[in-house]
């Protein structure tokens, strides 16, 4: 079927960054890169929101960018001394296939 919108009212999205709070150790010394796109929940509330809260460093890559060459998302994360990544599943496998060897 048709795609469907699902309303995340102001209340869930402050439940779920306090149990991202909890779960994690992100703080104001963390630099999150990211390519998710706010679309996501996971680009939005997990390498967005939660950082954003927590006072970290965030760097964004497009991604279309990622997409096309998953290297791109490792050499951001080692120039911008990266403590923390994230992505789903399918993100890691295209890199494994993707992405050298040797890096």
């Amino acid at each position: 079927g048709a795609p469907k919108g699902v309303e995340v009212t102001h209340r869930a999205v402050l439940a779920n960054l306090e149990q991202i709070r909890k779960a994690s150790a992100l703080g104001a010394d963390d630099v999150v890169v990211s390519w998710m796109p706010y679309f996501h929940d996971m680009g939005l509330i997990g390498t967005h929101l939660a950082p954003l809260a927590a006072g970290a460093k965030q760097v964004k890559i497009g991604p279309l960018s990622f997409a096309k060459r998953p290297r791109v998302w490792f050499e951001v994360a080692d120039r911008h001394r990266a403590t923390v990544l994230s992505a789903a599943n399918f993100a890691l496998a295209l890199a494994v296939r993707r992405v050298p060897d040797e890096v």
